[in-house]
């Protein structure tokens, strides 16, 4: 791989509008350095696992003291390639806004391509972390750079179903998907150990109705995976061998890249009272504690704000003096099975 090109930091004052639905308010965006995508991956299930990152508390040391640090949350791996040089590209962690929103700094740890120990780097994010100012999106990117002997797997725009490519590929309620990311209490000790979790998508929905803790409603597909605490951030895509029945009602099995479908940033819950029962008199006394019940499935940020994301930090890098080029829109190579 060849030596990063080095970029001077761009100071942006004041608030940046975006064209599109995504409104970007920076006031420091960290340009450097450019990363060299040779040699850029295909995606699959296996390089995309080992190219997942975990994010800890600053402060925290998961890289010698694994045992004792739990992850707040999961990454991957995005980039923008650059029109001058497309083996070029700057790279983000994407996640979610959620895990990074008031925090001045947080740990990523990394997998070593040697494939037996983890790299840690720190980040300010206040210098480097970006938000949507729609604080309906939950989303956020962390711009790393180029992190030396980590995997190269990266998500570009082209790698994303929007909203039209979902209709385009006939990826609908009940299509399998799998989501890559934290297993509580289990991150890996010597390096990133990401738990693949298998299921089927339940609800797509172009609606605003998840309401989270706090904020505005938003958009959320649903899938049939359990999900819990530090899990938000992981990618949910296309599990590469479908089986289903076409809209020709004619059962096929195909093949199909891992694509992503969204971002997991959340779990509906329903809330339980807790009783005491006698039986023996027919009676049963409500509790002042309630039980969080999950209900097996994770709400997602659906792929195509992650698509508009890119878009819009490419706008952004190419009025700073940095011309981007986004890979084109997804064009299904729908592949029957053999």
């Amino acid at each position: 791989m060849r030596r990063p090109q080095i970029i001077k930091n761009i100071f942006l004052a004041g608030k940046m509008l975006l064209k599109g639905s995504i409104i970007f308010s920076i006031t420091l965006i960290f340009l450097s350095p450019v990363f060299a995508l040779e040699p850029l991956e295909k995606v699959d299930l296996k390089k995309l696992r080992d190219a997942i990152v975990f994010i800890f508390e600053a402060g925290s040391d998961p890289c010698t003291e694994a045992n004792q640090a739990l992850p707040i949350g999961t990454g991957f791996m995005v980039s923008i390639s650059t029109k001058a040089d497309p083996s070029k590209a700057f790279k983000y962690v994407m996640t979610n806004a959620h895990i990074l929103r008031g925090r001045d700094k947080v740990v990523v740890r990394y997998n070593d391509t040697a494939g037996n120990r983890s790299i840690c780097q720190t980040y300010d994010v206040k210098a480097v972390g970006i938000f949507p100012t729609d604080s309906s999106v939950d989303l956020a990117a962390i711009a790393v750079g180029d992190v030396p002997n980590t995997f190269p797997v990266c998500f570009d725009h082209g790698f994303m179903l929007g909203t039209e490519q979902l209709k385009t590929a006939e990826i609908e309620e009940g299509t399998e998907v799998v989501a890559l990311g934290y297993l509580e209490p289990y991150a890996g000790y010597a390096k990133n150990f990401p738990v693949m979790r298998f299921g089927k998508l339940a609800l797509l929905s172009e609606e605003r109705w998840w309401r989270a803790s706090e904020g505005p409603l938003q958009k959320g597909y649903v899938t049939e995976i359990y999900n819990m605490e530090g899990a938000s951030g992981s990618p949910v895509v296309l599990q590469p061998s479908q089986i289903r029945v076409n809209r020709n009602n004619v059962l096929e099995n195909r093949r199909i890249d891992p694509f992503l479908i969204g971002v997991i940033k959340g779990y509906p819950n329903a809330y339980a009272d807790i009783v005491d029962v006698d039986l023996e008199r027919g009676t049963k006394k409500r509790l002042k504690s309630f039980a969080v019940v999950s209900s097996g499935v994770a709400v997602m940020e659906p792929a195509q704000s992650v698509r508009e994301f890119l878009e819009s930090l490419a706008k952004l890098l190419d009025s700073a003096g940095y011309p981007t080029v986004l890979t084109e829109p997804f064009k299904p190579e729908l592949v029957p099975a053999k």
